[in-house]
């Protein structure tokens, strides 16, 4: 029999762990769902389960569960076919929103699990076995996803040295986030950081600003981030006008832009607690960039750390490693005399391209020094001969640049993007594939990962098939709201024909795939009746990708649309619907 571990301090049956929407979750209601898991999972064969739920409090239930019952738990950042063919190798058991195929294990929601289900003396405690265990995966961003063992010990233990850096910042308040439980990140700061702080946790991820501040609005919060998010929300006005109800923002899984912190800093009076560190070794270390100069990196309790005199790599050890040997790391660092770093570069961001070395990083800086490019990844990917490579560019145009490209075309700014490196890099390190992206993809920790780059690649159709409907990807779905990543290649149907120059999407396109789309997620009345505030901003070009969000009001038969880019937006309206049951004005003699 194992032994078992205690997390966090005895709970009280009405204590509040959690909220959906408004609804809180009391600590009597959520043993009794992890309960209603663990009876479910018990009588399965297997001792290796995938759980992927987008709720963070039922996900928290069948996680406990499944480690009380001395399953090993794999936590995928997604539930796509790819991803689940390859966890079929390993585990046995599926649990949650995976595709039918795979025949995962759910549950019926509990309409009674918001109620008092115990005396109100009864106490509670979370408790796992000492030999709990968990697989979680690496972002992707540097190439394909690996997989982390992991025991909860370890978790712990780095949650101790959060605790002793950050309580101070984050005690009596609820955690709000925009990040997935699925990678360490979220699982560390959204889960177990909450449950040994006894703060309570907002089931779903809010990626709208509108939504966090609501919350905000009631409630002091915590918001747990990412540089992606944070990019955004310092763009929104609303976000300007009230964030300042924030109380701490994190931010981790990749570089904040300084211009962000400083941003985020003044709107909501203090700059965003940024945390460095991998899915491998956890965390290593904190900053807050008060200042425009401050961007050294300090370690959190216990991280050790040293800098490899041969080529300058950071290595590091902690309590929540494997061992108590060093790990090197990919990133190369320079020390400061206040035992901080300064992070300068990643080795692995260096190729080789015919037998030279390429840094990809350079050639990344090099196209941001121009004002075309407002953002940009270089990827490698491989030619049909074996072991050969060549370089793709994703470019994010600055206004500047979508001006010149609508003028001039594709074409004329693939050379004169060509020739800014060509003042540089020999010839094979200067990109053979550009693409031109009104944003770059981001995966729900916010990072632009290798595979969705490459995706972008390999799921582009024949040039002379054409197509009638963008590639789609879900990001987010509530019962009345939906975010789509929508990429649009060249050879789609409707670009044809349409300023031959410079193919736009005609707006008759974007309202009718609004429509479409809507009819996929919701359950929508049977007639179109009209459209009403319908504005178009700016043009959608091909090879674009972009954000196309539905919210759909059930009440008055009416759907909101709009298509954006960022914080730029391309076109909203409102359809309005009328059911076959209603009957048309009578016309005025």
């Amino acid at each position: 029999m194992d032994d078992f571990f205690h997390i966090g301090q005895e709970r009280q049956a009405l204590d509040i762990v959690g909220w959906r929407g408004m609804q809180p979750v009391h600590i009597a209601a959520f043993f009794s769902r992890m309960d209603a898991w663990r009876r479910a999972i018990a009588p399965l064969s297997g001792e290796n389960v995938a759980l992927y739920l987008s709720d963070t409090l039922e996900f928290m239930a069948a996680l406990f569960a499944a480690l009380s019952g001395n399953r090993r738990v794999y936590l995928p950042a997604n539930a796509l076919p790819a991803t689940c063919a390859t966890l079929a190798r390993e585990v046995q058991i599926f649990i949650g929103e995976f595709p039918e195929t795979f025949q995962p294990l759910s549950l019926e929601p509990d309409v009674s699990e918001n109620t008092e289900k115990s005396p109100g003396g009864d106490t509670f405690v979370f408790s796992l076995p000492v030999s709990s265990e968990l697989v979680i995966y690496t972002s992707g961003s540097t190439g394909e996803a690996k997989a982390i063992p992991k025991r909860v010990t370890q978790l712990l233990s780095e949650v101790s040295a959060l605790q002793k850096r950050f309580v101070p910042l984050i005690q009596n308040t609820d955690i709000v986030a925009t990040v997935t439980h699925q990678h360490i990140y979220g699982l560390l700061f959204k889960v177990f950081l909450p449950l040994v702080g006894s703060m309570p946790i907002h089931a779903s991820s809010s990626g709208f600003p509108e939504e966090i501040l609501a919350i905000a609005s009631d409630r002091r919060i915590t918001l747990v981030s990412s540089p992606a998010h944070l990019q955004r929300f310092t763009e929104n006005r609303q976000w300007q006008q009230h964030a300042g109800k924030i109380g701490t923002i994190f931010s981790s899984g990749g570089p904040l832009d300084r211009d962000a912190a400083l941003k985020n800093r003044d709107i909501t009076g203090a700059a965003p607690v940024e945390v460095y560190g991998s899915s491998e070794t956890g965390g290593i270390a904190w900053r807050m960039r008060h200042e425009a100069k401050d961007d050294s990196w300090e370690p959190l309790p216990g991280v050790l750390w040293r800098i490899d005199p041969a080529d300058q790599t950071l290595e590091v050890s902690s309590p929540w490693l494997d061992d108590t040997s060093w790990f090197r790391l990919a990133d190369i660092a320079e020390g400061t005399d206040d035992n901080r770093f300064l992070l300068r570069g990643r080795t692995d961001f260096i190729v080789k391209i015919e037998e030279k070395r390429v840094s990809l990083t350079g050639i990344e800086n090099a196209l941001l020094f121009s004002d075309l490019v407002m953002s940009t990844r270089v990827i490698p990917v491989d030619m049909e001969k074996p072991g050969r490579q060549r370089l793709a560019a994703f470019i994010v145009l600055s206004p500047e640049g979508r001006r010149k490209m609508a003028q001039s075309g594709k074409l004329s700014m693939n050379r004169e993007l060509r020739s800014l490196l060509a003042t540089s890099f020999d010839r094979v390190a200067i990109p053979k594939i550009w693409r031109y992206l009104d944003g770059l993809p981001v995966n729900m920790q916010g990072k632009t990962s290798y595979a969705e780059l490459k995706a972008v690649l390999d799921q582009e159709p024949e040039a002379e098939a054409f197509v009638h409907f963008p590639r789609d990807r879900l990001l987010e779905e509530t019962k009345n709201r939906v975010l789509l990543q929508l990429d649009l290649p060249k050879n789609i149907f409707y670009f044809q024909g349409h300023f031959p120059e410079t193919p736009i999407l005609p707006g008759v396109v974007q309202l009718d795939w609004a429509l479409a789309y809507a009819r996929r997620y919701f359950a929508l009345p049977g007639q179109f009746a009209g459209v009403s505030a319908l504005k178009f901003q700016r043009v959608i070009l091909p090879d674009s990708v972009i954000h196309l969000e539905l919210d759909y009001e059930e009440s008055k038969a009416s759907l909101s649309f709009r298509y954006f880019s960022g914080e730029e937006p391309h076109a909203s309206g409102r359809i309005v619907f009328q059911s076959p049951a209603e009957k048309a004005p009578d016309s005025v003699q």
